[in-house]
């Protein structure tokens, strides 16, 4: 398989929890799903098309940094009702958070076109929301990702079993320990929209290593990396 990495980074994000009504809790990474709209937006498809663009590829994330929690009140309203009623909610925002994204795909024709629409995209990138702004700082070479079989990760993981956690402090970094996060994987288009076709658990963290029951399939990079792509 052929793949690429970008990092990206924002002041603030929030990629909600959807199970989460009465507070809007954030995971700390972004899900498949909205991966694949910031590279949609890039490329400037539509969401039927950005949809479609998961049959082609397969998404990773290792989180950088992410430097605190924030908390806003944000104001939605209850169409069951009549009139609509406004409903004050605290929303979880992460203030810094910076990613490094892997894209895998056998069409290296659509990778070197992402590439392409990274260094100038055709919509604005979003770190989850529109309020904030996605600015993309690296963005690495199209390259071989090669299979292997792995237990050990630094990045995000599908997660159906029992897992250990390994670290190394390092002082003066963010930790965050693993979480399990039951995240839409993918979305279908129906009469009445977007809805959810199928769902994942992530295993998401911050300044750890975790090592899982049993070995899954994974990829390395030209740089060595390890990697989980869904």
């Amino acid at each position: 398989m052929h793949g690429l990495y970008f990092e990206v980074t924002s002041d603030f994000g929030h990629f909600r929890n959807p199970f989460t009504l009465s507070f809007f809790e954030t995971f700390l990474a972004p899900p498949r799903t909205t991966i694949l709209g910031l590279v949609g937006a890039a490329l400037g498809l539509d969401e039927s098309e950005t949809i479609k663009l998961g049959d082609k590829l397969k998404v990773g994330v290792k989180i950088l940094e992410i430097k605190g929690f924030a908390r806003e009140i944000v104001t939605t309203f209850n169409y069951k009702v009549k009139p609509p009623e406004r409903t004050p909610i605290m929303r979880e925002i992460l203030v810094n958070p910076t990613y490094r994204v892997y894209l895998g795909s056998e069409d290296k024709d659509l990778l070197k076109s992402i590439i392409e629409a990274l260094k100038k995209p055709k919509y604005s990138l979003y770190m989850g929301i529109s309020e904030f702004l996605a600015r993309v700082t690296k963005i690495s070479k199209l390259q071989k990702f090669d299979g292997v079989m792995e237990k050990r990760f630094g990045c995000i993981v599908p997660i159906n079993g029992e897992y250990k956690v390994r670290v190394e402090l390092d002082v003066g970094k963010s930790y965050f320990p693993p979480k399990i996060c039951k995240t839409v994987y993918s979305y279908e288009i129906t009469k009445k929209g977007r809805n959810p076709k199928k769902f994942i658990n992530l295993l998401m963290f911050l300044g750890y290593d975790v090592e899982l029951e049993k070995p899954i399939k994974a990829y390395k990079t030209e740089e060595n990396e390890v990697i989980c792509l869904l």
